[in-house]
Order: C-alpha cells, then sequence, then structure tokens
C-alpha cells in the first residue's frame, strides 16, 4: 500500500486531499499544527507545525514512531502567511515569511 504525507490536513484543500488519497488506497498521514479533527479518515497523524524548526526536526522521528518507513507522496500544502493587505504588514514580518522556516513568525 502507498503512503502519502499530507501537510495541513485539518481543513481545506488538505482535507480534501486526505479523501482523494484514502479513496484511492493509500496509506494517509496528515499533519496539522494542532489537534486532529477528525473530518476524514486517516492512518496517522503527526503534529507540525512549518513555521518551526524544532517542529520540522521532530517529524522524521514522528513518523518512524507511526510505523512508516518511506513516503510515496508528500503533498507540501501547509504554509504560513499575513492575512491582509501585505503593504499594511510589518516589514519584519514579510522578511521571516521570505527567509523561511525559524521559530516562529514574530
Amino acid at each position: 500500500m502507498p503512503t502519502a504525507l499530507i501537510t495541513g490536513a485539518n481543513r481545506g484543500i488538505g482535507l480534501e486531499f486526505v479523501k482523494q488519497f484514502k479513496s484511492l488506497g493509500y496509506k494517509v498521514i496528515g499533519t496539522s499544527r494542532g489537534e486532529w479533527e477528525g473530518k476524514a479518515p486517516l492512518d496517522g497523524h503527526v503534529k507540525l507545525d512549518v513555521d518551526s524548526l524544532p517542529s520540522i526536526a521532530s517529524l522524521p522521528g514522528q513518523l518512524s514512531g507511526l510505523g512508516v518507513k518511506s513516503l510515496d507522496l508528500l503533498i507540501l500544502n501547509a504554509g504560513v502567511g499575513i492575512f491582509g493587505m501585505l503593504q499594511a504588514s510589518p516589514p519584519r514580518w514579510t522578511t521571516s515569511l521570505l527567509a523561511g522556516p525559524s521559530d516562529g513568525m514574530p
């Protein structure tokens, strides 16, 4: 059975990816920043904050703990963003987003 890891799987398009790949016979592992809300069946859930280096670093161990040895499909759906107009946001937020994962956006 192929295994898929879908980040940002708790809602929106990530949740739809979960449903679609489950229907295709994949073992689906979903990630979210918080607890799994249970809107679709998963084969495993991992807490992951893509804006936190320690969280990202913990991912391989968490997957191993679920018995995942390899992935056949990776969907990087999770993201970070600024809500509202970019021009109205503090410059350090934009810099943080462009720089990539940190230990949380300022």
